[in-house]
């Protein structure tokens, strides 16, 4: 959801400064080429559910489970896609770990998880504190850090 002229207003060194040079010349040859790109793709279709709710209608009859992995890495489009398509039967089951939100460098925001209970108050959260991957100590070591982050869902983790 961010056009070239937005993307060069906040580049900053020298990689988004090439990438802001480029974006537009890659955008114009999808254009010229009748293409859209996979974030393109996301992006036209909640446009298309903006602009033709009968559309919408047709695609959330079609869909009316819609499970989401990964959902702390999911980004802005893919998060309105995910509530567009949800709205009305809100049958969406939605896994996720905060503490693995890795992605933002690519539009990822773990806030959609954070915020997941505000947009699905209905929603039942179960939290799976059992860890098979790691030891007592390394889980008392995590639980040390996540209980000073204010804004990590509270978990109790064990082994």
């Amino acid at each position: 959801m961010v056009s070239p002229e937005m993307y060069a207003g906040y580049a900053q060194g020298y990689f988004q400064k090439t990438v802001a040079k480029i974006y537009p010349e890659y955008q114009q040859r999808l254009r010229q080429s009748n293409a859209l790109d996979f974030d393109d793709l996301l992006l036209e279709t909640v446009h298309l559910f903006e602009e033709s709710p009968h559309i919408l209608k047709k695609y959330q009859e079609l869909f009316k489970f819609i499970l989401v992995d990964e959902y702390q890495d999911t980004n802005k489009v893919q998060y309105a896609l995910t509530k567009a398509l949800a709205n009305g039967h809100e049958n969406l089951f939605v896994v996720g770990d905060m503490s693995q939100a890795i992605y933002s460098f690519r539009g990822a925001d773990f806030r959609n998880i954070l915020n997941f209970q505000n947009d699905y108050p209905k929603a039942k959260i179960y939290n799976l504190g059992k860890n098979y991957r790691s030891t007592k100590n390394i889980l008392e070591a995590a639980k040390n850090l996540i209980k000073n982050n204010s804004t990590h869902i509270p978990l109790d983790l064990w082994t």
